[in-house]
């Protein structure tokens, strides 16, 4: 049971940080069209913002992913135990 604590708090944390990065790149994202043309345009910045942007909502959805397969097996393995010790 103390593993399962452990494990529940991780996938806590990591839906946390994935949260963290989503706003993080609706921050960017904010922040890229608040800029005027000019400094937009300039240099490429827009596109490396955009770039940034969507490279942060894969992490986000890369860890939230992560979170989901942590949760899914502590299932699985609880569904495995309670059919070898017998319990319905």
């Amino acid at each position: 049971m103390l593993i399962q604590k452990i494990l529940e708090g991780k996938i806590l944390n990591l839906r946390q940080v994935s949260s963290a990065i989503g706003q993080t790149g609706d921050n960017l994202a904010t922040i890229r069209y608040e800029l005027s043309d000019e400094i937009r345009y300039r240099q490429g910045i827009d596109n490396h913002l955009g770039d940034l942007s969507r490279q942060l909502n894969d992490l986000e959805q890369d860890v939230y992913n992560s979170a989901n397969i942590v949760d899914q097996a502590i299932k699985a393995y609880h569904q495995v135990e309670k059919k070898l010790i017998g319990k319905p």
